[in-house]
């Protein structure tokens, strides 16, 4: 597990499914940063902490008063960008996909402007693309994210469920790829760096379905 020094904005830059959880947490036990972000761009994880007062209301209202010709997802990047730039001491993990709802040149700018202020970048990648296909097929076969499926889900996987969530990954790792080479950072494997606690009596796919293309691993 690499160290970080105090004082600075750590970010993990990843997708589902790579160990961040685990990464994170024994970052988070190595160092005493002052402020946890968690996954900073997260709209439904912001709404909770908005709810109890962790971020503050009052300041996110008029941020919101400020920049009222911008849609609610870029007001929540830009804020968030905002804390994140003014905080010396955090860290926050970034996932492209939080911000679907956007083109792709605006995700890779609000990533990129995270990553251009991180003092420290790890990059967090998984090696097995289909297990991590898999993975997200499974949490996400009622359209809404649910961990708890990856152990109680017995149903198939259906091609056309894989290859949607392939082009999703292909669409992110790809932005991902580019960024890297702009903001280069530490690369974290999950088979080679992370133990992963979570793979007992975890779902098993069965089927005979492979990627369509290979995705890039970043080095």
């Amino acid at each position: 597990m690499p160290n970080t020094a105090h004082n600075m904005r750590t970010l993990i830059f990843t997708t589902p499914s790579t160990g961040s959880t685990e990464f994170k947490s024994k970052l988070c036990k190595r160092n005493n940063y002052d402020i946890n972000f968690g996954e900073i761009l997260n709209e439904r994880t912001f709404k909770k902490k908005l709810s109890k007062n962790i971020i503050n209301k009052k300041e996110w209202q008029e941020f919101c008063e400020e920049h009222h010709t911008l849609d609610y997802t870029e007001q929540l990047a830009q804020f968030q960008i905002k804390r994140f730039t003014e905080s010396k001491n955090c860290i926050a993990k970034l996932f492209p996909d939080h911000l679907h709802l956007l083109s792709i040149d605006l995700i890779s700018k609000y990533c990129s402007k995270l990553c251009e202020v991180a003092d420290k970048i790890f990059y967090l990648q998984r090696e097995n693309k289909k297990e991590q296909i898999v993975s997200r097929s499974v949490r996400f076969i009622n359209g809404v994210p649910d961990k708890k499926l990856m152990y109680t889900y017995k149903g198939d996987l259906s091609n056309d469920i894989l290859n949607e969530n392939f082009e999703h990954y292909k669409k992110n790792i790809n932005i991902i790829e580019k960024i890297f080479k702009k903001y280069p950072g530490d690369v974290i494997t999950l088979e080679k760096d992370v133990e992963d606690t979570t793979f007992q009596n975890r779902y098993v796919y069965k089927g005979d379905w492979q990627l369509p293309e290979e995705l890039p691993l970043l080095s």
